[in-house]
């Protein structure tokens, strides 16, 4: 039985929705440390929240143990980390890689204000890994959150839960993009995940998961239903809903530029060392450059978000 080592040659950089993903790889037997091909190799690919996108699609071969693939990220994907799954025959060998699809060109703000990041000092695919945590971290520190708020009733028809009514209107607006994926979406409605999640309890008093439909984000409109799509029946005994909302004062320039920073921090954190300091040099670069840089995303973060009170913060 052989064993293989799968190789990726080159690290993905940072995508975008468009782009196209190219994947090659180095098959080796590991007994004999020679580039050979297995029976068969086919490669799978999974959005962020792990909808598959290509299932045991075969890769096409050039040379002894070299096999690709070209992948074209659609204009409407998901933003996050993908996973890339590659299998082989003849032995069961499974290698997992994974590339980033961001919203804008983070990772060149990144270097042009850290003025020390460069390509040899870290890679596109890490600094873009370190940028969609900084992002996550971000939208968590200016968005407010609300947790099991009763819905208000359909603004137009002023209708509630009678049996067949599926409008609602939510207390707080502008509805956030809480996942960063590009779009404001309820559960069931996108398969990037959700913004506005719901739940209620029906005539029996079990908790049940429905559906939310946004419907207009910057008023707050929505529709819920049950998992099926029926209007909750007028027996339901309590609806809430979970979601974030958007300061007065956000602005999503602001907020890529908190990102950068906040990116950078988290490179310099990541330094082992800075070129051919010596060690009181480099403690002292090191800390200046850190607390520049989370400072700044600071300030960045109070002109945008919500005033550290209330609820969610």
């Amino acid at each position: 039985m052989k064993r293989y080592l799968i190789i990726q040659p080159k690290e993905f950089g940072v995508y975008f929705r468009g782009d196209s993903v190219f994947t090659q790889i180095n098959i080796k037997e590991i007994l004999t440390n020679t580039m050979t091909d297995p029976s068969s190799v086919s490669l799978s690919i999974y959005n962020p929240n792990g909808v598959a996108l290509i299932s045991d699609s075969a890769m096409a071969h050039t040379v002894a143990g070299v096999y690709d693939y070209d992948y074209s990220i659609p204009t409407d994907a998901c933003f996050g980390v993908y996973s890339i799954k590659i299998e082989t025959e003849t032995y069961d060998s499974l290698s997992y890689f994974n590339f980033v699809v961001f919203p804008w060109d983070v990772n060149s703000r990144v270097r042009i204000i850290s003025g020390s990041v460069q390509q040899n000092d870290i890679s596109d695919y890490k600094l873009s890994l370190l940028a969609w945590n900084a992002y996550g971290e971000t939208l968590g520190e200016i968005y407010e959150l609300h947790e099991y708020e009763y819905p208000k009733c359909d603004p137009v028809s002023g209708e509630y839960l009678n049996g067949s009514n599926k409008r609602f209107k939510l207390y707080n607006y502008p509805i956030a993009d809480s996942n960063g994926d590009g779009e404001v979406t309820g559960y069931g409605e996108s398969s990037c995940g959700a913004d506005v999640t719901m739940g209620y309890m029906d005539s029996t008093g079990a908790t049940q998961i429905g559906k939310a439909k946004v419907i207009d984000s910057t008023i707050g409109l929505i529709e819920l239903t049950d998992i099926a799509g029926n209007a909750l029946p007028q027996s339901t005994k309590r609806v809430w809903t979970n979601y974030y909302t958007q300061s007065p004062t956000y602005n999503q320039d602001l907020m890529r530029e908190a990102v950068a920073y906040l990116t950078a921090h988290k490179v310099m954190v990541s330094f082992k060392e800075l070129g051919k300091a010596t060690l009181n040099d480099l403690q002292s670069n090191r800390e200046k450059e850190i607390n520049r840089f989370l400072t700044r995303y600071q300030e960045i973060i109070e002109k945008i978000g919500f005033p550290m009170i209330g609820s969610g913060k």
